[in-house]
């Protein structure tokens, strides 16, 4: 009678290795050579692939919020560390250790970009070899445990599966984007965790599934995604066979009750920002097809990475508010990605079927919150959020080639071709990629030509990237752009109508405020930006009347008490000068405004109020020749001549160009007194 073959019980004791027949020419499951080896090699290769990155600037989208302009990551001071740790600082996601990392790269590099690009590509080297051992993982416990057909080769299989998760196109928006520094770090503790978890169940310690948990929170505190953790231990289970269902609920609990938490606060956290909408202005068939489309593409494009792009946005609806056609086929195509693999694959056998279950599920089960049944955000689909989900798919396919490439030996040649081909071309095609992040120039404009007319926020960041960058001829067809597209931010049109202005088209320019005002009449920027266009045309009264309007809305701003200062004094309106000019210096105390005050107070005819705030001026910043030559007529106006002269001689050794008249006067003036 043959012997029982014992059952897989992972969770209660270690399991003996079976005794394995020898196999010619087979390479050893335990090389430690290939384990050394491999890692160095797949860590130069995506270095190659994304060396491009450390060139990479800040940009545009988001990158403030978590960066540029994040003051909790500038000084690592308890007050700021108990603000990251504890608060959601950038009033998006809920993500501590994220911004700890940040904070350190702040620390030892300031706001110096390659220092936290390379980071971001260290994380994902990291992350690459860290993939690589848990495929080794998993296919030697199948291999040696759990009744699969012995796997020859693990780990050139590991480090395939690992190779083109690390050169893939579609990852290279999660390293070479600074705002998603959360991906790479919520994937790092994410693998680290799946990878505890198989130590606990080939060991059946307890104090691995202690590391898993410590480990799934580290990564749901990089970034809330990590919700899907638990459902990735189950696609394990089916993998390995585990079939005492009560226990394998039992001890998915914690997982679930903490993904529970973390999904509650991710949605109400989403739905105060105003990213949350339930149908998005589509019907629930539409909104599922949208869903199922995302599904299609993001699958398509593991396989053929085309046309990528960083913002899809989601379709406009024809006249008989019906989606585009190929909507539609995105459930039968659904349907078919998951039923076709598990259909084929059940009916061949039953370890095909686990394998296929565990890609899929895997894939589908990391994708499936971030699919659009509930729109979150204004994309169709995003290329990150395939980060952590393609793991599956390339297990399951790296196992089908394995498949093939044993059982049938005339395709092993064409085979080997497609891998080297595909590789070849998903490295380049990453390379290529790399570039268009370079900045928020490049990056934009590749949104726009992928999708002309259609993404406002592409014309509008483009636009706003080279106005900052005083480029204001390249930002202008952008804006252009935007009014046709009916934009409704006020901004856009203030924009413009700065642009129009300083091509002195002040038609145009106070046509582009009025529109700004209509969507928002309370814009302190707008009414500022109107005043200082009015005071250029010469039309000082309208200029100050804005300027006060702007004054209802700051009483403190700079900008505002310097521009209507100004326009004060050109209009001859001296003593107002003198009261704005008195707020800047509480404001600012600059030698500037000291001495822009003396001259209204000097055409005031308050000379010796004058000649104080010349004096402050210049004993703030010596050798001021503009300053010192009215210095000089001040104090000729007080009829103190020996100062007068004193101050015009040394204005005319600074630079001024005194007249000879004036200094002979005062000679004569200072000889005679």
């Amino acid at each position: 009678m043959a012997k029982q073959k014992k059952k897989y019980k992972p969770n209660v004791a270690p399991i003996a290795q079976a005794p394995q027949r020898e196999v010619q020419g087979e390479i050893k499951l335990d090389s430690s050579g290939l384990k050394i080896f491999l890692p160095i090699v797949l860590a130069v290769i995506v270095f190659i692939c994304f060396h491009r990155v450390l060139q990479n600037q800040f940009l545009n989208w988001d990158d403030g919020i978590y960066v540029t302009s994040d003051p909790y990551i500038t000084k690592l001071t308890a007050t700021n560390i108990k603000k990251l740790l504890f608060e959601n600082v950038t009033q998006n996601y809920f993500h501590p250790i994220t911004m700890l990392s940040l904070a350190a790269n702040y620390h030892f590099s300031q706001l110096k970009p390659e220092a936290y690009y390379l980071t971001n590509v260290l994380i994902h080297i990291t992350n690459v070899i860290v993939i690589f051992f848990l495929t080794i993982m998993l296919f030697e416990t199948m291999s040696e445990k759990v009744g699969y057909t012995r796997i020859r080769g693990i780990p050139w299989l590991a480090g395939l599966c690992a190779l083109w998760y690390g050169i893939h196109p579609m990852h290279v928006e999660s390293v070479a984007w600074m705002a998603e520094r959360k991906d790479v770090l919520y994937a790092f503790f994410y693998f680290l965790g799946l990878i505890m978890y198989l130590k606990y169940l080939n060991e059946g310690k307890k104090k691995w599934m202690v590391y898993v948990v410590v480990f799934y929170i580290a990564s749901l505190l990089s970034k809330p995604m990590a919700v899907a953790f638990p459902l990735s231990l189950f696609a394990i289970d089916i993998l390995l066979k585990r079939e005492n269902i009560r226990k394998l609920l039992i001890e998915k609990v914690p997982f679930f009750l903490v993904s529970i938490a973390g999904g509650v606060l991710v949605f109400f956290t989403q739905k105060e920002s105003g990213s949350i909408a339930f149908l998005h202005g589509y019907t629930v068939f539409q909104k599922f097809s949208i869903a199922c489309y995302g599904f299609m593409m993001y699958t398509s494009k593991a396989i053929i990475p085309a046309n990528l792009c960083s913002f899809y946005p989601y379709p406009n609806l024809y006249q008989d508010y019906t989606l585009p056609g190929i909507f539609y086929i995105g459930p039968l195509a659904a349907a078919a990605i998951v039923g076709i693999p598990l259909w084929l694959s059940y009916r061949y056998a039953r370890n095909y079927f686990s394998v296929v279950v565990f890609g899929l599920g895997f894939y589908f089960a990391n994708l499936m919150f971030v699919l659009q049944f509930l729109s979150s955000g204004m994309t169709v689909m995003s290329d990150r959020y395939s980060y952590v989900a393609y793991f599956g798919l390339f297990f399951l396919l790296v196992w089908a080639i394995y498949q093939l490439y044993e059982k049938v030996p005339a395709l092993r040649l064409p085979l080997q071709v497609v891998v080297i081909g595909a590789s070849c071309v998903w490295g380049y095609v990453t390379m290529e990629r790399t570039k268009v992040w370079h900045d928020s120039g490049t990056l934009w404009s590749d949104v726009i030509a992928k999708y002309p007319d259609q993404v406002e926020k592409a014309y509008e960041n483009l636009a706003d990237f080279y106005a900052e960058t005083g480029e204001y001829d390249k930002a202008f067809p952008s804006y252009v752009e935007l009014v046709k597209l009916h934009s409704k931010a006020p901004s856009i049109y203030r924009n413009l109508g700065n642009i129009y202005a300083m091509r002195k088209d002040y038609d145009q320019s106070l046509a582009m405020y009025n529109q700004s005002l209509k969507l928002d009449s309370l814009n302190f920027d707008t009414y500022l930006d109107l005043g200082v266009t009015y005071s250029i045309m010469g039309k000082p009264d309208l200029a100050i009347m804005n300027y006060n309007k702007a004054y209802h809305f700051d009483t403190a701003s700079e900008k505002l008490l310097q521009n209507r200062a100004y326009t004060y004094f050109s209009a001859k309106q001296f003593a107002l000068a003198v009261t704005d000019y008195n707020h800047l210096i509480r404001i600012n105390p600059t030698p500037e405004y000291y001495f822009y005050r003396g001259q209204a107070e000097h055409n005031s005819g308050d000379f010796m109020h004058a000649i104080a705030d010349y004096q402050k001026s210049l004993s703030m910043k010596a050798g001021n020749p503009d300053c010192m030559y009215d210095l000089s007529l001040a104090y000729n106006s007080v009829k103190d001549y020996s100062n007068a002269l004193s101050f015009a001689v040394k204005a005319k050794q600074s630079g001024f160009k005194v007249p000879d008249v004036y200094i002979a006067q005062l000679q004569k003036s200072a000889n005679s007194y």
